[in-house]
């Protein structure tokens, strides 16, 4: 499958145990372009994204990432390829400073110190609202500022996040 698209999806399927959750499900993605998965409760949404992260075994399909295959990769190259899965609500550490949680977001660069601190930047420069706050229990957030929480997958410099 060679379709120039960032993410190229073709007929995935996913069960649970006998029963067959995803039918064929085929989405190009291109570079720049933003897509929403729009359905009502137990549509597969949430099976797709976690398929697309490998979180959830595949029964059939491919999934390509900038012309890689992704379909037999684990979930930590996924990551390291810039692809991973934000959890819906808060998505934060709430008893963990601001500053705490963007290096959370870092955990894909090991112990590298030099590259968090540099990507921990380039995200307060991303959202500088954060910038004052780096100190603040991430918990005490609100409004705007919690808004900004995007920063922590952000840290991990993905560029698919689902």
């Amino acid at each position: 499958m060679t379709t120039g698209a960032a993410l190229a999806l073709e007929n995935i399927d996913v069960s649970y145990g006998p029963i067959q959750v995803l039918h064929g499900v085929s989405i190009h993605v291109q570079e720049g372009e933003t897509l929403a998965l729009l359905g009502t409760n137990g549509a597969g949404k949430s099976t797709l994204l976690r398929a697309i992260a490998g979180l959830t075994p595949m029964t059939a399909g491919s999934i390509q990432w900038h012309g890689v295959a992704l379909k037999d990769a684990p979930s930590e190259r996924r990551v390291h390829q810039g692809v991973m899965l934000i959890s819906g609500g808060h998505a934060i550490f709430p008893e963990l400073t601001v500053a705490d949680n963007l290096r959370a977001g870092c955990f894909s660069f090991g112990r590298d110190r030099k590259r968090v601190l540099r990507r921990t930047n380039e995200v307060l420069e991303m959202f500088p609202a954060l910038g004052d706050l780096r100190g603040r229990r991430a918990g005490s957030l609100s409004g705007r500022a919690a808004d900004a929480r995007g920063g922590k997958g952000t840290s991990a410099r993905t560029t698919a996040c689902c």
